[in-house]
């Protein structure tokens, strides 16, 4: 068997989280094209019946709604979806953009410039990253004095406690291994007084 070099087998590794991180961002890509496709549809519908009212109506003219604002629903709704989207992820970690792109996609948010929606980002999902990560719950994977300011994404990777059930049936099912409840097993039969240990 050919030794593989270590800068080799390091590159290797780079190039497969890579490729993961490239499946997620198509699967992201193409969900984003759906919703997409689907909102344009409806705005054509809902300019074609104004036009039948009113002809001279121009619906383009119509102002878009910021329709983020009130949209994450009960209080601590916004930080529970982005514990959800890291956890998706697990054992992964997953990028601060790669979570907003979720969050816009599950409230239906939208942004009416680019600033805005990194003023959104920096604030209400990094804010929420933060305090989800004082409290333990996922941990940033990146020098958090890089990021700020830079232009550059943060990464954040779940917490799972190793010692508990939760944590190693997460490890399990990440690793492809089935788990069963403590109530599913059921034994075969009773032992033999015999087969007792004395």
């Amino acid at each position: 068997m050919q030794k593989v070099l270590s800068y080799l087998k390091g590159l290797a590794e780079t190039r497969a989280r890579v490729d993961a991180e490239c499946d997620r961002l198509e699967r992201l890509h193409t969900e984003i094209g759906q919703r997409l496709a689907e909102a344009t549809a409806e705005c054509d519908a809902c300019d074609r019946l104004i036009k039948k009212y009113d002809g001279r109506l121009d619906p383009t003219k119509i102002a878009p709604i910021r329709a983020w604002q009130g949209r994450y629903g009960k209080r601590g709704a916004l930080k529970q979806a982005i514990l959800e989207v890291v956890s998706m992820n697990f054992p992964s970690e997953v990028s601060t953009s790669e979570i907003a792109w979720a969050i816009q996609l599950r409230f239906d948010i939208g942004f009416e410039t680019p600033d805005e929606r990194a003023h959104w980002l920096h604030h209400s999902v990094g804010g929420a990253l933060r305090i989800l990560a004082n409290n333990g719950f996922v941990k940033p994977i990146h020098d958090q004095s890089l990021v700020g300011g830079t232009g550059r994404t943060g990464r954040w990777l779940l917490v799972v406690p190793a010692g508990s059930l939760d944590g190693l049936a997460a490890m399990a099912t990440s690793a492809g291994v089935t788990t069963a409840e403590a109530t599913d097993f059921v034994p075969d039969e009773e032992p033999e007084a015999e087969d007792l240990p004395s």
